[in-house]
């Protein structure tokens, strides 16, 4: 397993745990993200401190301390 800010851009992965910040936590699981589903990486904004995921059809900008703390296992296509 390695975080999911350690996957490079286009990759894809499988969720394996969530933050442990209950908001972090909340915003993931209301829009569907969640242990088990696939998610890819689509971009990294360093100067922002953001990144582009996508799950379920849908994209979200997340900060790197909560990428950081979602553990993945990246999926070879």
């Amino acid at each position: 397993m390695i975080s999911l800010d350690r996957l490079n851009k286009g990759a894809l992965a499988r969720i394996e745990s969530l933050p442990d910040s209950v908001e972090a936590r909340q915003l993931l699981l209301t829009h569907g993200i969640h242990p088990g589903k696939q998610i890819r990486l689509l971009q990294c904004f360093p100067s922002q401190d953001l990144s582009l995921i996508t799950c379920n059809g849908r994209k979200l900008a997340l900060r790197r301390t909560d990428l950081a703390a979602i553990q993945v296992l990246e999926i070879h296509e």
